[in-house]
C-alpha cells in the first residue's frame, strides 16, 4: 500500500488506509478471514471474489459470514485504493452497530 491508500468500505464510506486503521480493525475482528474463490486482473485493477468471515472481538456467538468482493487499484506496484463489496449487516450487528 502507499501512504495515501484510500479504503472504500461496503457502506460507501471513504477512509485513509494505514497501519493504525488495520490494527483497529483486527482488534475488533481478530479472526477476520477471506476465502478467495476467484481473482480477475485487468490493467491496474484486481478484483477478488469470495467469502468474508469472522467474529466481533473473537466472540463465537457474534460470528458472521457473507459473500463479498474486493477491488484493488494498483499503481507502480502499490495499492492506491481498496474497495469492499458485500452485505455487511451481519458484521455490523455483531458489533452492536446499525447501518446509518
Amino acid at each position: 500500500m502507499t501512504g495515501r491508500t484510500r479504503f472504500v468500505d461496503a457502506t460507501g464510506g471513504r477512509h485513509p488506509l494505514h497501519r493504525e486503521a488495520w490494527a483497529a480493525y483486527f482488534a475488533d475482528f481478530p479472526d477476520y478471514r477471506i476465502r478467495v474463490e476467484r481473482t480477475v486482473a485487468e490493467g491496474p485493477t484486481v478484483a477478488v471474489f469470495g467469502v468474508a468471515r469472522g467474529s466481533y472481538r473473537g466472540r463465537t456467538r457474534a460470528a458472521w459470514q457473507f459473500p463479498a468482493a474486493w477491488c484493488a487499484t494498483v499503481r507502480a506496484g502499490r495499492i492506491v485504493e481498496w474497495r469492499v463489496f458485500g452485505d455487511v449487516e451481519p458484521m455490523l450487528r455483531s458489533a452492536g452497530v446499525g447501518r446509518s
